[in-house]
């Protein structure tokens, strides 16, 4: 049907301009919804030509006023410029009308439209039934309906895929929906639309089974599995201990646990493999099945040959570019040392990625800094490996390969920035990093320096998946090539910490710890006041950001029972670099021995030396501590016990030097660490005692191998001394303050103090002691890094020796006194470090007390 809507007036001269410029606008068809936006009439044109008529053709429903004001449109006024695409799209939106075509036709006093509509047939508020599982408003979210009520007809068979997608993501493998809609009415376009949905049982997959996967069977149990399975971390998994009815079964999940697999085939030069499903096995009710993955895996492919090439790449006047090869920087052979790929092993991604991370750690340790790691990495003239030439032999399932690089150019430091320490002062960062302006820019330390930020602890915030830890960067400097700009870039962490934790060991029973730390507090950041300091402490404004350090810990425990107060600033004096700083300790511990109780007061103030970055440091002070005896148990006991005052106080200073290159604190496997400590009670300082105490300690570790694949076993060589040796007006050191041997650190396979010389089945204590132990750490058990070629250790074990001896006096070691114990060590490393020792004597004295089972939450 056709509508006429007339006015009148003459034209202009200007408004021929316009209808011109309206004409060449209308006459282009408006497509759809999706077509590239149009652009507006002129805006300059005030006074358009006269709107004098609109025809609408196929509009039944609406009255073409309605229309016409939507459109922006008024008969008898000059035409305005409008956006036709966002009326047109309101038209659609608002009243389900599709404009199809304008046509403009200049008449007398102006111009005339015949607008074009098409109506869509819409069910104002559609409905759903057979929904039994899920509330109208979660069917609503998957239609896409949960802004808007309308429905368009023409929109109803998206919505039903959409509805069966969200089911079948919910397990409801068999659901089935459709529609049904009313019969139209004469001159309306609205119909009722109904949804039917026939949900089915949710399907539970009981059983997975993987068959073929030869090369990579299942292994391990619970947090130690290993295989095919464990490396492509299926969705779909069948039964297991927290899922007893099976997992949801997911039919795009199973698709994707397809994909992951044979993934981990390509990444492992499995390059033939094929991982098809098999039929899916359902029980008569439908609400279980059974799945059976068939793996095909083919030959593995080896290396074959392996070659390096540096190129540099040409852009030519053509926009192609050309690779041309030139001279290495560094020898060929040393190159060729640092890679794995080598004739005869997989050609596997993991080697492959190892390779590039070694060439390019090779080359930055240099100077040649990579170009991923600049501001702009595509524009930068840095080191890169490009895509290596391959030739596959199927026949041989042989690779041959050539590895091409990019060497760039060397560099040098003009500046080191700090970026993100929105609350952290920048001297505290800066004392950390040790590449310096005018340095080559040396990679390794480089990392070195983003280690020892990150091992402030004072930008990580583990309970926060987003948060980014600390990270660098480059930066070209502009008119000279040969330096660059680096800048750490960090992230205010989480550095107030409150814990609850509880644990057992053999030497100290059941223990728990209630612990507020503070790892980078400033005492001179005071808050606003007493009600604002909860709110400024958590926003980091205030007793924050200069790198000291505040420790609370209350520990009560079944046989050691303690509370203790710490403080450390590292940099008192702002030096950066062999910096002095400064630590208070007080501490009191109850502990329950087999022979009596003892309480120690413990006060410190230390100065403390770093020298360079840390690997030797030094600290020195006064020390104050009272013991109190109590509860000497009845019997015979030791002399040196009974000689002892019941409530003594020692007076003194104390010193610790301390040297260590350990590749990781809590578990090392290669390195050396070393300390002295020296403590002088007595004489001009007071105190009860007059007492010499020194105690020196090395730990040597050896990677034995050097594989890069697999974890190579690690052999321990540890000694030990020590002295309390009695001054002045005191003939023998206080029992308190004596050597003791046995337990799970010290002489395995002897109870916790157990060793003696002993006097009732008690130790007497030594004046002089030394002990050492020799220990091999097997992995037993590892499983692969995801994306790397390692391994990590999860178990391990393997034979130990230990030997000690203690002697009652100073400066004198009866070699008849020494003890010698044997055993095996077992120990789970993650995820939860604990060891476990079985240990026998081979020498023993009269009255040792034996232990041969120990444990400890350590690794050390």
């Amino acid at each position: 049907m056709a509508h006429l809507i007339q006015g009148h007036r003459c034209l202009s001269a200007q408004s021929r301009t316009l209808v011109a410029a309206l004409i060449l606008w209308l006459i282009s068809p408006v497509g759809t919804l999706g077509a590239a936006p149009l652009q507006d009439l002129d805006p300059g044109v005030n006074d358009g030509p006269i709107l004098q008529s609109v025809k609408f053709v196929g509009l039944d429903t609406f009255p073409d006023d309605v229309v016409l004001e939507a459109l922006g449109l008024e008969i008898g006024k000059p035409l305005q410029p409008m956006q036709r695409e966002q009326r047109v799209a309101s038209l659609f939106r608002d009243y389900g009308l599709f404009v199809q075509r304008i046509l403009p036709e200049e008449v007398p006093g102006g111009v005339l439209l015949e607008i074009m509509i098409l109506e869509f047939e819409v069910d104002l508020e559609p409905s759903f039934i057979g929904n039994a599982s899920f509330d109208e408003e979660q069917i609503r979210e998957w239609a896409g309906l949960i802004d808007r009520s309308e429905l368009y007809l023409h929109e109803a068979d998206g919505v039903v895929q959409r509805i069966a997608e969200g089911y079948r993501r919910a397990g409801f493998h068999f659901v089935g929906v459709s529609w049904v809609a009313s019969d139209p009415l004469p001159g309306k376009r609205v119909r009722d639309l109904v949804f039917v949905i026939r949900e089915g049982p949710k399907v539970r997959c009981v059983n997975v089974d993987i068959v073929g996967n030869d090369s990579l069977p299942d292994a391990g149990f619970l947090f130690w599995k290993g295989g095919l399975r464990e490396m492509s971390s299926p969705k779909v998994t069948g039964r297991g201990p927290f899922s007893w009815f099976g997992s949801v079964f997911v039919e795009e999940e199973m698709q994707a646990d397809l994909v992951a697999m044979r993934q981990v085939y390509r990444n492992g030069g499995w390059l033939d493999a094929e991982v098809q499903l098999e039929p899916l096995q359902f029980n008569d009710l439908r609400n279980k099945v059974e799945v059976v993955i068939h793996v095909d895996e083919g030959p593995q492919y080896m290396v074959a040959s392996v070659d390096l090439v540096a190129v540099e790449v040409d852009q030519e006047a053509d926009g192609e570019r050309v690779e041309r090869i030139v001279p290495f920087v560094f020898p060929k052979a040393d190159l060729m040392a640092e890679i794995e790929l080598k004739a005869g092993t997989p050609f596997d991604s993991a080697r492959r990625s190892h390779d590039r991370s070694a060439l390019q750690r090779y080359y930055g340790e240099r100077g040649y800094l990579a170009a991923a790691f600049f501001v702009n990495p595509a524009e930068a003239d840095g080191f890169r490996t490009l895509p290596a030439d391959v030739l596959l032999d199927p026949l041989r399932a042989e690779v041959h390969i050539t590895l091409k690089l990019v060497q760039g150019r060397p560099r040098t430091v003009r500046a080191v920035e700090i970026a993100g320490n929105t609350n952290t002062h920048d001297d505290v960062v800066r004392r950390e990093i040790s590449i310096l302006p005018g340095e080559t820019a040396d990679l390794k330390e480089i990392e070195r320096s983003l280690q020892r930020i990150r091992g402030l602890g004072y930008f990580l915030d583990r309970q926060d998946p987003d948060h980014k830890p600390p990270t660098y960067r480059f930066r070209e400097v502009s008119g000279d090539p040969g330096v660059i700009d680096i800048e750490y870039e960090v992230e205010e962490g989480r550095v107030v910490d409150f814990q609850l934790q509880g644990g057992v060991a053999s030497d100290s029973g059941l223990v728990g710890l209630i612990s507020l730390s503070h790892s980078n507090f400033d005492h001179s950041a005071l808050p606003t006041g007493l009600f604002a300091a909860p709110g400024e402490i958590y926003r980091r404004e205030a007793f924050h950001g200069n790198g000291e350090s505040m420790e609370i810990n209350l520990s009560p425990g079944s046989r050691v029972s303690f509370w203790r107060f710490a403080y450390r600033h590292p940099d008192i004096f702002s030096d950066h670099f062999d910096r002095w700083g400064i630590a208070v300790e007080a501490l009191n511990r109850d502990r329950i021995y087999t022979s009596h109780n003892e309480d120690r007061t413990h006060l410190k103030l230390d100065t403390t030396r770093r020298f360079g970055q840390g690997d030797l440091s030094l600290r020195f002070g006064p020390v104050w501590q009272r013991v109190k005896l109590s509860d000497l148990e009845g019997g015979v006991l030791p002399s040196t016990l009974l000689d002892s005052s019941p409530d003594t106080t020692f007076i003194g200073v104390s010193m610790r030097l301390l040297w260590s290159q350990l590749d990781n604190r809590s578990m090392p496997r290669d390195g050396t660490s070393a300390h002295a400590d020296l403590t002088y009670f007595g004489g001009p300082f007071g105190g009860d005692q007059d007492l010499l105490k020194f105690e020196g300690r090395f730990e040597q570790y050896f990677e034995l191998g050097e594989s890069v694949s697999e974890v190579d076993p690690v052999l321990v060589i540890e000694a030990g001394a020590g002295i309390a040796a009695p001054l002045g007006k005191s003939e023998e050191a206080h029992y308190s303050e004596r050597w003791f041997l046995g337990g799970t650190r010290r002489l395995r396979g002897f109870d916790f103090r157990g060793v003696g010389p002993n006097e009732g089945g008690i130790a007497l204590g030594g004046e002089t002691m030394a002990y050492g132990s020799v220990e091999v750490r097997w992995p037993l058990f590892s499983t692969p890094i995801p994306g790397t070629s390692r391994k990590a250790e999860m178990f391990r074990g393997g034979p130990f020796v230990d030997f000690g001896v203690l002697d009652p006096n100073a400066w004198d070691l009866d070699m008849d006194e020494l003890r010698v114990s044997y055993g095996l060590s077992f120990a789970m490393v993650r995820p939860i470090p604990i060891s476990f020792n079985l240990g026998w004597p081979l020498l023993e004295g009269e009255g040792d007390a034996l232990q041969v089972f120990s444990f400890s939450l350590s690794l050390r």
